[in-house]
């Protein structure tokens, strides 16, 4: 196992399960980097700061066990803003272009948070609007096809401020009048743009395998591939006619999927798939159904137990 001499690291990895082996980008993305991100969006930075720099273990604790909290109440405020801005969307036709969506005092840290998980189900432009008074307080996210920031630069009248790149904002408008002259604009300047696409996420794949081409060799040629990221992105594969042995959901609420399946009959090499967020698809599965899926291929390690692990990323029935 690898060790850091940080302090705060460790106390944070000591709650996150810290694996055996390396510490891999999808570690460090999706477990301890929303942790201390987490100071600045419900908190203040300086938490995450002081964590990472402290050398009284005391102190650290104290920290870490605040940062923890922080992180569990954005995930919770997160989930609170989707629902509510779900509710305002509703069914999207798809002469809709863009998505805005308005909320009463919404908190600013997490409101982009929101826009993302908005922008990547709709694969829309998105910007989620805090109303506090006469001021709008907006973040944004957007799809490759639109460059939300420079459609901000043809509106720049209506705006208080504003800024960001081609797939991500934030802006400010002072006062109800702007707002909706800002709104038809904006959802104007979409239109225009993205006029006679049909508005679907795309899944690039870089490979097809069976099952029985997934080895502990192949998991160590991906991982000399490492750090995965932006530029570098994990690969993803398919799989097809895959046969469902097993079926459940697991996480709170029943939130995410697991499935064990096999293929082509082959009872000796059964594999087991977790959908992080497709706890719905338990309801639509039955043990003999046929699968389709899009995974990426890794580890997983807990209490000492360590297996192939197939994430799914995308799934359908079968084709007959």
């Amino acid at each position: 196992m690898e060790k850091t001499k940080n302090l705060g690291l460790k106390k944070i990895m000591e709650i996150v399960n810290y694996r055996a082996g390396k510490l891999d980008s999808e570690y460090v993305g999706w477990r301890i980097v929303p942790r201390i991100n987490a100071a600045g969006r419900v908190d203040h930075a300086s938490l995450a700061f002081y964590l990472l720099t402290s050398k009284d273990e005391e102190q650290v604790e104290k920290w870490v066990n605040s940062l923890e909290e922080n992180n569990r109440h954005r995930q919770q405020l997160t989930e609170n803003i989707l629902k509510q801005s779900l509710a305002q969307v509703g069914e999207v036709a798809d002469e809709l272009k863009a998505l805005i969506v308005v909320g009463e005092n919404w908190l600013h840290g997490v409101i982009g948070l929101a826009a993302g998980r908005l922008a990547d189900k709709f694969h829309r432009p998105t910007l989620v609007f805090s109303h506090e008074g006469d001021k709008y307080v907006a973040s944004g996210r957007s799809i490759e096809e639109f460059d939300i920031t420079n459609a901000l630069q043809q509106c720049h009248e209506l705006l208080a401020r504003y800024g960001g790149h081609p797939q991500a904002c934030g802006l400010t408008i002072i006062g109800a009048e702007n707002f909706e002259k800002f709104k038809e604009k904006f959802m104007g300047l979409a239109s225009e743009k993205l006029a006679g696409l049909e508005l679907k996420s795309t899944i690039s794949i870089d490979v097809e395998l069976k099952l029985s081409e997934i080895s502990w060799e192949l998991i160590d040629a991906l991982n000399s591939f490492e750090p995965f990221g932006e530029g570098n992105s994990k690969p993803l594969f398919l799989t097809k006619h895959l046969n469902i042995e097993q079926v459940q959901t697991v996480g709170n609420d029943g939130k995410h999927l697991k499935v064990l399946v096999s293929q082509n009959g082959d009872l000796n090499n059964l594999h087991k798939l977790i959908g992080f967020s497709f706890g719905s698809w338990c309801a639509k599965l039955n043990i003999g159904d046929k699968i389709d899926i899009v995974f990426e291929l890794g580890i997983n390690e807990w209490n000492g137990n360590r297996e192939m692990q197939l994430k799914i990323v995308d799934l359908k029935l079968s084709d007959i």
